[in-house]
């Protein structure tokens, strides 16, 4: 036999031996191997995806219905969580001086002195805080569960601020150290933030909206009409003095009021949405569909 022959001969043989795999379509692969079929594995099947677009529709009908939902069930759920008054502790002080009688002779015969400390000790009426309206809704669409957020402006009227006040002068020689009280009208405005998630119905083609957090931050807040009760005797008490002291505690009692108002909204709203808000029906030529 010539040695091309075993050659061929050989090559041939090998080529039996080999396996030989062939890739059949995205569902999965097969092996063959010397004429017997295996099923090795199977690729998963591609992920359920949103039709692309704008949501404009259903952020519509959500936003409509917050609105329509604010006097009658949002409005009362905040009022019934934050508490009427709350506790306080913040300071602040302040001192002026000016001469009372000035000397001929360029100089000040008598010189009044004043020192001035306020404490704010609670803070009432909180609970009127209140949603005016909705202004926007957004689903975002990029991952699923379709994250939602809802923002709305709000405001708080008819609350006041109240704590002590002290006042020590000496004029002339006479001294005078009184305590006293002090109340002001407080109001805020700002933002009421809700988050959560919409999920699907396909069955009944509509859009449940899940809440699960509600924050509420405060753009400004404000003491006005500022009251001080407080009676040095003989000397009088500059009012105005005082009330700038008291004014001085709003960058303190803004945070924490915030805080008390956020904490309280947010461990009893959320869970109230889903008594009231209905399952949206979703059209059916709208993106928020999903297709296999």
């Amino acid at each position: 036999m010539s040695q091309n022959t075993k050659a061929s001969q050989q090559q041939q043989h090998r080529s039996k031996m080999m396996p030989l795999y062939s890739a059949v379509g995205a569902a999965g692969c097969v092996l063959l191997m010397l004429g017997s079929t295996v099923k090795v594995s199977a690729m998963p099947a591609p992920p359920r995806t949103l039709r692309s677009g704008g949501p404009s529709s259903i952020n519509q009908t959500i936003l409509n219905e917050l609105n329509a939902d604010i006097p009658t069930k949002i409005n009362p759920a905040i009022a019934a969580a934050i508490p009427s008054t709350i506790p306080l502790d913040y300071s602040a002080s302040g001192s002026s001086g000016s001469c009372i009688i000035p000397s001929p002779f360029h100089g000040c015969i008598c010189h009044a002195s004043a020192g001035y400390d306020a404490t704010v000790t609670k803070a009432t009426g909180l609970n009127s805080l209140h949603v005016v309206n909705f202004t926007q809704v957004l689903l975002n669409f990029s991952a699923l569960p379709v994250a939602l957020s809802a923002t709305a402006e709000i405001g708080l009227g008819g609350a006041s601020a109240s704590g002590d006040a002290h006042a020590s002068e000496d004029a002339c020689g006479i001294k005078a150290d009184e305590h006293g009280s002090f109340s002001a009208d407080m109001s805020a405005v700002g933002t009421l933030e809700i988050l959560g998630f919409a999920e699907f119905n396909i069955t009944a083609n509509c859009t449940n909206v899940n809440i699960t957090q509600a924050i509420i931050k405060f753009d400004s807040l404000s003491l006005s009409n500022v009251k001080v009760d407080i009676d040095l005797g003989p000397i009088k008490v500059n009012v105005g003095d005082i009330a700038s002291v008291i004014l001085k505690l709003i960058p303190s009692i803004k945070p924490a009021i915030e805080s008390a108002v956020s904490s309280a909204v947010d461990s009893e709203l959320p869970p109230l949405f889903s008594t009231f808000l209905p399952c949206f029906p979703t059209p059916t030529t709208h993106p928020t569909q999903l297709q296999g």
